[in-house]
């Protein structure tokens, strides 16, 4: 059975960039953050169920993820799983999700300090319709310590700071190659 890793950490701590670096690894990369995007804007992916993507667009942009939508994006790391690893991220968002993970998950919290995270959310706001609010957090990000404390108990977990070049997260995507190889 191939990894699969669950990347999770406030918005701008860079789990996406992340996941994208394992995706150039050979991993398949889920981003519910992305897929929610696109399925707001009724743009489905070929290679995600048109029944994830549907119920992934009823989601509140930043909320905790409702129980069909675990259901079905479960279902899909596990089918993506017998092919690849896979890697996803802005999942778990709620502290009962930990218990539904497939075995042998592991959970890699991703931080960065909260004035580069400040930055990079300004940055993506100017770029992107992601609009930011300085101080406001989203349920997800509100929900995040609920989330790590249930994950210590349970799972293999690990730290990553992103708070350094491009190639020191490169750096850390192959560590969690290695690492991800001791989960199953």
């Amino acid at each position: 059975m191939n990894p699969v890793l669950f990347l999770v950490g406030p918005h701008g701590s860079g789990k996406s960039t992340l996941g994208r670096m394992l995706q150039s690894r050979g991993w398949k990369h889920l981003s519910v953050g992305d897929l929610g995007r696109l399925a707001r804007r009724r743009k489905f992916p070929a290679e995600i169920p048109i029944r994830l993507m549907l119920s992934i667009a009823q989601e509140k942009p930043g909320g905790l993820i409702g129980g069909q939508t675990v259901s079905l994006l479960l279902a899909q790391v596990c089918a993506w799983r017998q092919e690849a690893p896979v890697v996803v991220d802005g999942f778990p968002s709620a502290p009962n999700h930990i218990d539904q993970l497939p075995p042998g998950a592991g959970i890699v919290q991703v931080s960065c300090p909260q004035d580069l995270r400040a930055q990079r959310l300004v940055a993506r706001s100017e770029v992107t319709n992601r609009k930011w609010t300085p101080g406001l957090q989203s349920e997800r990000d509100s929900n995040l310590d609920l989330v790590l404390a249930r994950m210590l108990d349970l799972l293999s977990c690990i730290s990553i700071g992103n708070s350094g070049s491009m190639d020191a997260l490169a750096n850390r995507a192959d560590m969690l190659v290695q690492w991800s190889a001791s989960l199953s």
